[in-house]
């Protein structure tokens, strides 16, 4: 909300001085080329430009004019996801649920972001607490952080619970999201320098994609086998061609994997995987012979 001059020099005259934004606006002009402009305030924490145009009888000249935006303060990623483009922001204390090769997922409890910023966060594992710095943007249709400048952790090895993954395999073909969302899907994986891409049943003009998988998930090692991926839906890619997935797991594809209604579990298989901490992340069935019922009085 700023009234400033800018003195023009020239040989010729008339001039005609304008502004292409219209939070920057050209209010009068002084003798000796003084031209009067009016900045409004920038209520949001990206920067902005404009350009004026300064147009005599035979020539143009242009002068970029920036505005900085309010300081960034502590956003949940919920309220991140919100933001407009190009908004520098900083996260309130959020939990790093997934890793990529270039950049983590976080979460605040309700919804997940993609941070994309390879050196910045190499040294970032899941499980951490911390707050970044950076530029919300959009990319392949879903929010995301990057150009990262400031990363602090607060603590390691914090607990997390992932939601249940929707199975989206079935509705492939018309599947999208605004945002990131817990995701499972099953394809032949191809793989091709860097790129591992998911060949699907039934489907010629859609692919899955991993999104730069750490070396800890092996995926390479699936080459040519069909697997089921799950984790972070990551956007559409070539033109709505590709699914792309930052993968939390990946397992060799089964008809009927364990734990399904027809391959349930038995009490003892799923009490060895619940003392040895390998709880399964999704739903699964149990059978038994129930001994006991156990209820709490009101």
């Amino acid at each position: 909300d700023t009234t400033f001059e800018m003195t023009v020099t020239a040989k010729v005259s008339p001039l005609l001085v304008s502004s292409d934004a219209s939070w920057l606006q050209v209010t009068d002009v002084k003798e000796g080329g003084n031209y009067v402009l009016h900045a409004d305030a920038n209520d949001y924490t990206a920067i902005r430009t404009a350009t004026v145009s300064i147009k005599g009888p035979g020539a143009l000249k242009t002068v970029s004019i920036s505005q900085e935006g309010i300081p960034a303060t502590g956003q949940s990623v919920s309220e991140i996801i919100s933001d407009a483009d190009d908004s520098q922001v900083e996260t309130l204390e959020s939990t790093v649920i997934a890793k990529t090769a270039v950049g983590v997922v976080i979460s605040d409890g309700e919804k997940a972001l993609y941070v994309y910023g390879k050196d910045a966060l190499a040294a970032v594992v899941v499980g951490d607490n911390v707050k970044i710095l950076g530029k919300k943007t959009t990319y392949n249709g879903v929010p995301e952080i990057t150009d990262v400048t400031d990363v602090v952790v607060y603590s390691h090895g914090n607990s997390f619970e992932n939601p249940v993954a929707k199975d989206i395999t079935a509705e492939a073909g018309t599947y999208t999201a605004s945002e990131a969302e817990y995701i499972k899907l099953s394809g032949t994986l191809t793989v091709s320098g860097n790129y591992l891409n998911m060949v699907l049943d039934g489907l010629e003009d859609k692919q899955g994609s991993i999104v730069s998988p750490v070396d800890e998930l092996d995926a390479k090692s699936f080459d040519g086998k069909k697997i089921s991926v799950t984790g972070w839906f990551n956007g559409l890619s070539g033109g709505g061609k590709y699914i792309n997935i930052i993968a939390t797991k990946i397992d060799e594809y089964s008809e009927n994997p364990k734990g399904s209604a027809t391959n349930p579990y038995s009490a003892s298989e799923m009490a060895a995987l619940i003392l040895g901490g390998n709880i399964p992340e999704e739903d699964v069935y149990i059978k038994g012979v129930v001994s006991a019922v156990l209820y709490t009085a009101s």
